[in-house]
């Protein structure tokens, strides 16, 4: 038979129970809309990828020694989060805005993935 845990009441300073609740928001990584982009060619660059929705998680595949990857988040913060070589997912930013270039002109192929809602 199990034993209960966590179930002792929470008193306040004259000694009497009282009620403790917990609310908030339950972040998931399930979204509605996505998509890719795949960059290969000098004529390609740079690519601007700004769907309708909010981005809310990256995920590079593939990326070259001269492509960078920069993010404009919705607050209006611009960076760069993803710079020659660099594979790897991003979540932690609503994103409004991503932008591949080849600074290089030499024509890398990156490709990364895209969900948001």
């Amino acid at each position: 038979m199990g034993a209960e845990q966590f179930s002792t009441p929470v008193r306040g300073s004259s000694g009497e129970a009282i009620s403790v609740a917990q609310s908030g928001t339950i972040e998931t990584d399930n979204y509605e809309t996505g998509g890719e982009v795949h960059g290969s060619q000098t004529a390609d660059y740079p690519i601007a990828l700004n769907p309708a929705v909010t981005i809310q998680e990256i995920n590079v595949t593939q990326n070259s020694e001269d492509a960078t990857i920069e993010i404009h988040t919705v607050g209006g913060d611009v960076f760069q989060a993803f710079r020659g070589p660099t594979l790897g997912s991003r979540d932690k930013w609503s994103v409004d805005k991503i932008v591949i270039s080849d600074p290089q002109a030499t024509g890398p192929t990156t490709s990364l993935s895209w969900a948001g809602e």
